[in-house]
């Protein structure tokens, strides 16, 4: 059964598609008998109604029947039409750039210079603004819907317990990557944050690869967090390192907990070794594992020990540590007695046996085939300098031993401070601390502290500040010399000792890192 309404708009069309009289004639007559309805339900209208309304053309001539040949030539002639999508076809007519080639070397331009998506996209707005009318150029969806697709047939799943887990060709984005960088990689001075200017022409050849994991939650409301696995080249400067195009997407975690580390990584330990023997684009270049770069957290799973509140916590010394006042701490006058390889192997291979931890390691780790564990781990500058001890530190100063005028001038000093245009985040107030980033800290720390904490801070307080700032920044600068190094480790070491009396509970694990400093910047 049809509604009135249906015949109302089927009536519309039969008025503006009739053109002889004698239809529109019966047409009409028909409408009038339809309008005196009102939304009655009436019979559907079959077949037979619609072909007197709209009779269909009587030929005697058959319909041909499409053989395979015919269909073939169909075919070809809707291909042809579609000249957009063959390779061969031109960017605009009487050009001598083809469409593939303009997408390759578009998608070159924005690796080589790490441009971003709103970049590419003005750069296709352009090239349509330029070009003539009739021009190919692609949408920025169709560049991206064809770059999508290269992790299709390179993506591996790993059977884990729970969650997801796969791993992605490592050999074919390091390629890319040589591709893009190959002149800075062959430069000597690529290697002089690795090992010393007067070994560097024995590295030429190698690339060290760091590796980097950390853990993301994905929603709110469902305990589930992805965890990505980045392999990054220490032979490339700084910027180019952390650069997105030039990081190595190795394998990707998602669950409602931590990986099985030893099965997921596993996979992506077996190709990293086989790229020691070299590249199959580049046999002359190696590639050989150099850091472990991640938070305490990820760092004590990956390598299988006892988290940093935790007895023997330290992934680099023996110094158990105790529990006092909810927190663990560490005695700054103790020896450190450190970590190395062939001892960590032994005590990986008790705890196994025994099934308990042993000096802090719970067993055998993955890595164990690639790295030298536990020195490949190194400190977490950001979260444990900058966000844990410096953090700390100015709370105390602020919160605890000024008073509320002292807070408010050294609020007025540091609001005042006109920084260089380099500086991308202006000085905040000390009410908006805790939402400092570890930059503001680093800043801080570097320039500020000295000047804002001059005539409002003790003298003893600022003093031993003082020497924190020196030893970090001595630290964090490429290229010191020797003498200034072992400054910089006594300096610590006398501001460890210090702080243990100044600021109570202090000494966390965070403030004992501080004592390995040293021996990893040599």
């Amino acid at each position: 059964m049809v509604k009135f309404k249906r015949l109302k708009y089927n009536r519309r069309i039969l008025q503006s598609s009739s053109s002889s009289s004698s239809l529109n004639t019966s047409v009409s007559d028909s409408m009038e008998e339809i309008s005196n309805l009102e939304y009655q339900e009436i019979p559907s209208i079959t077949n037979e109604d619609l072909l007197e309304f709209h009779p269909l053309p009587r030929t005697s001539t058959p319909v041909p029947f499409i053989d395979a040949e015919s269909e073939n030539e169909i075919e070809n002639s809707f291909s042809s039409s579609f000249e957009y999508f063959d390779e061969d076809v031109l960017l605009y007519q009487g050009s001598n750039v083809s469409i593939e080639k303009f997408k390759t070397d578009l998608r070159n331009l924005a690796k080589r210079h790490c441009l971003n998506n709103a970049c590419i996209k003005d750069i296709l707005n352009l090239f349509q603004e330029v070009l003539p009318p009739s021009n190919r150029c692609p949408s920025f969806y169709q560049l991206n819907k064809e770059e999508s697709s290269i992790f299709q047939n390179n993506v591996e799943c790993i059977p884990v317990d729970s969650g997801e887990a796969y791993s992605l060709k490592i050999e074919e984005q390091i390629n890319d990557i040589i591709q893009r960088n190959y002149s800075i990689l062959h430069s000597p001075r690529s290697l002089l944050d690795i090992v010393t200017p007067s070994v560097t022409d024995g590295f030429l050849n190698t690339l060290f690869l760091n590796l980097n994991t950390d853990g993301v939650p994905l929603i709110s409301s469902k305990k589930m967090s992805l965890w990505p696995v980045w392999l990054s080249i220490s032979n490339l400067p700084t910027k180019l390192r952390s650069a997105f195009c030039n990081l190595v997407l190795a394998g990707v975690y998602l669950g409602p907990s931590k990986p099985d580390w030893n099965k997921f990584l596993a996979p992506i330990v077996n190709e990293i070794s086989n790229l020691k023997k070299g590249l199959a684009q580049y046999p002359s270049i190696n590639c050989w594992p150099h850091l472990l770069i991640c938070d305490m957290v990820a760092k004590a799973s990956i390598l299988n020990m006892v988290q940093f509140n935790g007895y023997y916590g330290c992934t680099l010394c023996l110094s158990p540590g105790i529990h006092e006042n909810n927190r663990h701490i560490y005695n700054p006058e103790d020896e450190l007695t450190l970590r190395c390889s062939i001892l960590h192997s032994k005590h990986a291979e008790l705890a196994s046996t025994s099934r308990k931890a042993v000096f802090g390691v719970k067993g055998r780790s993955v890595l164990s085939n690639l790295y030298s564990i536990p020195e490949c781990g190194v400190i977490d500058y950001m979260h444990q300098v900058l966000l844990g001890v410096c953090k700390s530190l100015v709370l105390t100063c602020i919160q605890h031993i000024m008073n509320s005028e002292q807070r408010e001038l050294a609020d007025r000093i540091l609001l005042k401070i006109k920084t260089p245009h380099d500086f991308n985040r202006k000085p905040r107030s000390f009410a908006q601390i805790r939402y400092w980033k570890a930059k503001e800290f680093k800043w801080f720390l570097f320039y500020y502290c000295q000047i804002v904490f001059k005539d409002v801070l003790p003298v003893k307080y600022l003093l031993n500040l003082s020497l924190l700032a020196y030893a970090i920044r001595v630290f964090s600068t490429p290229g010191t010399s020797s003498e200034m190094l072992n400054t910089a480790e006594s300096c610590l070491d006398v501001f460890c000792l210090q702080a243990s009396v100044f600021f109570k509970d202090s000494q966390t694990y965070n403030m004992h890192s501080l004592r390995h400093l040293s021996l990893q910047e040599k």
